[in-house]
């Protein structure tokens, strides 16, 4: 079986931690971090906020994000500052299995992204163990580039991307006890 992972922002980089133990045909990172943008300062923030006793903080970045992307997307407008500190854990468990990842990798990266710095592509370029990254950037996008205008292209890339390094083979019969035969003998 091919298995190609998809991981949107921090959920890339669960999936990095993962590459290890299963074998991936081919990893789709779309915005995830290895680094984030105004780092420093957000972590001053934090310490000065918990002390003073906040649970949530709220997102500066909505009031400026395109009304027709507010208006489609789902949101949530504050931040649990509690998970923070795990956010950051997480980010440093994928840096550390960048080594790693042999299968090809399609980095898909908003050039407007207001969470991830974009150093993040050159690191991603320098410790991944990958001889095949293809990195795309996204001109005016948001972070989560499949909910933004334009997600028409990104998910083109996808397809393009597993249609291209999939390797071809004949059907085989599952030995999934969810799917016992090929799905293309399944009833419509």
């Amino acid at each position: 079986d091919q298995v190609f992972g998809l991981g949107i922002s921090l959920s890339g980089n669960f999936l990095l931690t993962l590459t290890p133990r299963l074998p991936f045909s081919g990893l789709i990172l779309i915005g995830t971090p290895l680094k984030f943008r105004y780092e420093r300062a957000y972590r001053a923030a934090y310490h000065v906020l918990r002390a003073v006793g906040k649970q949530y903080q709220r997102k500066w970045y909505v009031d400026h994000l395109d009304a027709a992307i507010r208006a489609q997307r789902p949101t949530y407008d504050r931040f649990p500052l509690a998970c923070a500190p795990e956010c950051l854990t997480a980010v440093e468990w994928s840096k550390s299995a960048l080594s790693d990842v042999r299968s090809p990798v399609l980095i898909l990266q908003s050039t407007t992204d207001h969470a991830v710095d974009a150093r993040t592509i050159t690191a991603f370029r320098r410790n991944l163990a990958s001889a095949d990254i293809t990195v795309q950037w996204f001109p005016n996008r948001y972070h989560v580039l499949v909910i933004d205008h334009g997600a028409e292209t990104v998910f083109r890339s996808i397809t393009k991307f597993i249609h291209t390094r999939a390797r071809v083979s004949s059907p085989r019969v599952s030995t999934s006890p969810l799917f016992p035969q090929p799905a293309e003998a399944l009833p419509s």
